[in-house]
């Protein structure tokens, strides 16, 4: 079982979310404050501009960060920081695997045919690769990236069909 999944089950995952922003917000504002610059880079979901069916309360939680983060970088911005939201869609992990694999069984076809098909519905024709996601998110902690400031970066190849 996956954590998130484990903390959504026992009711935490709310807990769990703010948590992150908070320890970032009091744990080591000060620290970046005093240097002068930071990097904060959040790994949300997609689900917060596209929510998923069967992910009620961590959409929830997820768009309570995203809430969150607008203030706080704000704030922070004339320090030198910065805090942003990576947004990512489907990415060919072990998760995204276990998922597909369940699709299957569930719709009795193949592992690839379901995993052919969910591919297919991406823009893209394809998931994400690691290095798609990871390249964005060190972007993000870079000098370069220091007037993007409390944003929602989707990174789901167009999955989700939004204009703003």
């Amino acid at each position: 079982m996956y954590e998130e999944d484990k903390l959504f089950k026992s009711g935490k995952t709310l807990d769990y979310t703010h948590w992150v922003a908070g320890k970032v917000r009091f744990g080591a504002r000060e620290h970046m404050k005093t240097t002068g610059w930071g990097r904060v880079v959040n790994i949300s979901s997609a689900a917060v501009k596209s929510s998923i069916p069967h992910l009620g309360l961590s959409n929830g939680a997820r768009a309570g960060l995203s809430g969150a983060v607008a203030g706080i970088s704000r704030q922070l911005a004339p320090f030198g920081i910065t805090i942003n939201n990576v947004l990512p869609g489907q990415h060919e992990t072990e998760r995204l695997r276990a998922s597909y694999a369940n699709i299957a069984a569930r719709d009795g076809v193949s592992f690839d045919e379901a995993w052919e098909a969910g591919k297919a519905k991406h823009p893209t024709l394809s998931f994400g690769q690691l290095e798609d996601f990871g390249s964005q998110v060190a972007f993000l902690r870079t000098d370069e990236a220091k007037f993007i400031v409390g944003q929602n970066i989707m990174v789901d190849g167009g999955a989700a069909n939004i204009a703003l």
